[in-house]
């Protein structure tokens, strides 16, 4: 039997979110983490241890030395070679049967493969890419690799390097040293373990792109040249802060290989939007060669930049001629001058990567972000924060 009173039942306190001023109120992006969760458990077990359609691309400009390299096939890229089963110096391969076995990457059969995969002209799957992740302070080395080797034109033009790393043999004929040679031998099958990802019905346990560390090239190729000619060319060893863009530069001059026409040139303040943008033109247009690509550097904490909007494009006159250059890929470090970020264009689309995030590349309108007053991040749990406006940054232009 029970009584007819109604019990009295405590009202739960609810938090009233803080009040916060207008006008002191920032809205910040937070990129969504599109990384299946089977991956990411990995990724952290590791550590401890869009729908917008974009225009497709027409055929466009080549450099030089790419006319060594074949023409490109209509091949079916070997996925098995994104398969973690082999030691670092080996690669997975499945010959004539279901079965595959592991190859020394100095064998001819793996040095074959590698090359079928570097020249196959199917579309790379943007969405199965995994980029490296953030150990030990990689995040320099990982943007390097991103906007030389995964990026649209970076992968493009830097395709005879990559075929120089598989073979031995740089464009003039020369060996590679053997100091580098097994290091850029693993990186090579590091680039391409990344651009396939996860194998199709493949366990993300054996997948190479989810379990490589890029420290480890970073080390092979510190030790072996030494430290005298380390500090001359500005490598540095795992655990040290680097220039992603001064570590190509060393790389291609103890290479003797810089088969790539480029310049870099540092953005400075100015009066007016025009007339720097007009400068950046005249210099470009006073260039002895036909530039390949160029850079611009940025050190916007230093220098403000209202005072100009970044071009996505250049048209260059040099000796004539009209040459246009796009803006394909950007370098960012964060607000807080510790982390660096890498933006993408890949098949034509924008994307986003921070290793820290341990997500795959995310799909992300990078370029108009750049002359807005906008931050982002790339997680929730993450407070690391992106600005155009407030980092320093080196963007990549392309001749088309």
């Amino acid at each position: 039997m029970t009584s007819g009173k109604k019990k009295k039942t405590k009202r739960k306190k609810t938090r009233r979110p803080r009040k916060t001023r207008r006008g002191n109120s920032k809205k910040i992006t937070v990129l969504k983490d599109t990384t299946p969760k089977a991956m990411k458990e990995l990724r952290h077990m590791v550590k401890k241890m869009g729908k917008k359609k974009y225009p497709k691309q027409p055929e466009s400009f080549s450099p030089t030395v790419n006319q060594i390299i074949s023409s490109l096939k209509s091949i079916s890229p070997h996925k098995e070679l994104g398969f973690a089963m082999c030691q670092e110096d080996q690669l997975y391969i499945k010959k004539d049967t279901h079965k595959g076995r592991c190859y020394g990457l100095k064998s001819k059969i793996a040095q074959t493969y590698m090359i079928d995969n570097l020249l196959s002209k199917k579309p790379v799957d943007c969405n199965a890419i995994i980029a490296p992740k953030q150990l030990q302070g990689n995040c320099w080395f990982n943007a390097f690799f991103m906007v030389h080797f995964i990026s649209d034109k970076g992968r493009k033009f830097f395709r005879y390097l990559r075929l120089a790393m598989i073979t031995g043999k740089l464009p003039n004929g020369t060996q590679i040293s053997s100091e580098l040679r097994m290091p850029l031998l693993i990186m090579n099958k590091y680039i391409e373990a990344s651009l396939l990802g996860v194998p199709p019905d493949a366990d993300p346990r054996i997948s190479l792109a989810t379990l490589m560390d890029t420290n480890k090239i970073i080390r092979k190729i510190a030790r072996n040249l030494g430290k005298e000619k380390r500090m001359e060319l500005s490598i540095v060893k795992t655990n040290e802060a680097a220039n992603p863009f001064d570590f190509y530069n060393g790389l291609i001059t103890y290479l003797k290989s810089n088969s790539l026409v480029f310049t870099k040139l540092v953005v400075r303040g100015s009066n007016s939007k025009q007339r720097l943008v007009s400068d950046i033109q005249n210099l470009l247009n006073n260039e002895r060669n036909a530039l390949d690509f160029f850079v611009l550097e940025r050190w916007s904490e230093d220098f403000h930049i209202k005072n100009w909007s970044i071009p996505n494009k250049f048209k260059i006159n040099h000796k004539g001629e009209e040459h246009t250059y796009i803006l394909d890929s950007a370098i960012l470090r964060d607000t807080q001058k510790e982390h660096f970020s890498a933006y993408i264009t890949c098949n034509g689309k924008p994307f986003g990567f921070d290793g820290e995030s341990f997500a795959r590349i995310t799909p992300f309108d990078w370029k108009k972000k750049m002359n807005k007053d906008t931050q982002w991040r790339f997680a929730d749990k993450y407070k690391t924060y992106f600005n155009f406006q407030k980092g320093y940054y080196i963007l990549f232009y392309y001749r088309v």
